[in-house]
């Protein structure tokens, strides 16, 4: 209420006459009022409407008038309801009406579907203040409503978008998190491999320097088998010397058993011959006798020629004793000899079976050296190949490495992304929920 305080002007009357202008009985400046009112509404660009405490709409604008679908103001037979309603709200202790009288709000702001009386389900942000006379009392609210449609479409488009986003995002999230893994598993298949072609290389090394001392070895068993073909060449020629040699012993005593025979059959002629010889000198004693005196000297003769001829076959069978054990001697030397001989040949012979033995495991041997050989450097070529192929597969493990970190931190990523999107999706269905009354 206005006081009257004393100052300047006060107890000064300003009045005067209007000679202008118009007036109008109360129910006349009602109207124009209210036209005024509704042209000012009319300008918020918004549909807003008066309401008394009776439900009754006492002003509205064109916007109200279209958004309702039908005109409420001044009607006795439509109240507010029947214009625009929640059918959960209107007759709750949800009402604005209610609780701006009622309880005392000054304010109300809300989201709300509306039903108009035509029907059509709008959803609209609503605004409600109270209307109070000069003792402070309501006696009136204003409703302010924005038809929201096209926000609420934008926002379920928007809805619907981040849900395909955030399902698309879940899907990547899935697929981050299933690279991270298999990448995770191929590192470990890559380290086991890693693993694997270290210990590869290690025995490929080894077999390397095996090859090597094997290579050596060759070459000396190749130098030993060349060694030993030379002499069993060498032997070789040393028993066929040998057997030549035995031959021509065999021969020479051969000769010499056939010249003892010679002997032999030569002391059997002396003994006839001292046979005779015994015998004539016997006759020439007989003849002495019957000589008489003239015969003794004949006599003597007679008996130093046999006493020649007993010491010749004396001397004769002492020939023919050395003669037979020279040739019993010979004979067994020949023997010894053609055995020995024999031995010599089928030694001679051996020999040669082990020279051409030698020969092929010198061939074989050099066979072998030279396969070793080629082994060895095929050996020398696969240890530096599989030391290079260990040192790509450590490159290779280290890049899975780096794969593996960056696929972990996509999948993080993704995951804090697709959180989010789902914050935001529920940010959306919030703002896309609708604030009934129910809920003030």
């Amino acid at each position: 209420m206005a006081t009257q305080e004393s100052g300047a002007t006060s107890g000064v009357d300003f009045s005067q006459e209007i000679t202008g202008g118009k007036t109008l009985d109360h129910d006349e400046l009602h109207d124009v009022l209210s036209n005024s009112i509704r042209e000012i509404m009319n300008s918020t660009g918004a549909a807003m409407r008066i309401l008394d405490t009776e439900f009754n709409v006492v002003v509205e604008n064109d916007l109200m008038t279209e958004l309702g679908g039908v005109e409420a103001e001044g009607s006795e037979l439509l109240n507010c309801y029947d214009q625009f309603c929640h059918p959960d709200v209107c007759g709750t202790d949800s009402c604005t009406l209610k609780q701006i009288v009622d309880n005392g709000k000054e304010e109300i702001r809300v989201e709300v579907e509306k039903e108009s009386y035509d029907g059509r389900v709008i959803p609209t942000e609503l605004v409600v203040r109270p209307i109070r006379n000069d003792d402070g009392d309501v006696v009136a609210i204003s409703e302010t409503f924005h038809d929201i449609s096209d926000r609420k479409e934008a926002t379920g488009s928007i809805k619907t978008a981040i849900d395909e986003v955030k399902a698309t995002a879940r899907e990547v999230a899935d697929a981050s998190q299933g690279i991270s893994t298999d990448t995770s598993e191929q590192l470990r298949s890559i380290t086991e491999v890693d693993s694997e072609v270290s210990n590869l290389s290690a025995t490929v090394e080894e077999i390397a320097a095996t090859a090597d001392e094997v290579n050596a070895i060759s070459d000396r068993a190749r130098d030993k088998a060349r060694a030993g073909e030379a002499d069993a060449e060498a032997t070789i020629e040393m028993m066929e010397t040998i057997e030549t040699e035995a031959q021509t012993a065999t021969r020479e005593i051969q000769d010499l058993h056939e010249s003892i025979q010679k002997i032999d059959e030569l002391v059997d002629v002396i003994n006839d011959i001292a046979d005779q010889t015994n015998l004539l000198a016997l006759n020439a004693s007989i003849e002495a006798a019957r000589a008489g005196q003239a015969g003794e000297g004949f006599a003597v003769v007679a008996d130093e020629v046999k006493s020649l001829a007993e010491e010749s076959k004396r001397r004769a069978g002492e020939i023919e004793g050395i003669v037979a054990e020279v040739r019993t001697n010979t004979e067994e030397t020949v023997e010894s000899l053609e055995e020995t001989n024999e031995v010599v040949q089928d030694g001679a012979q051996k020999v040669r079976d082990s020279g051409e033995n030698f020969q092929e495991i010198a061939e074989v041997v050099e066979e072998v050296s030279d396969g070793i050989t080629e082994v060895a450097e095929a050996t020398d070529d696969q240890a530096v190949s599989t030391e290079e192929i260990a040192s790509m597969v450590d490159e290779t493990t280290d890049g899975f490495e780096n794969v593996a970190d960056r696929a972990e931190t996509i999948a993080a990523a993704n995951e804090e992304q697709t959180s989010r999107i789902e914050a935001i999706s529920t940010e959306v269905d919030q703002l896309n929920a609708l604030d009934v009354q129910t809920e003030l």
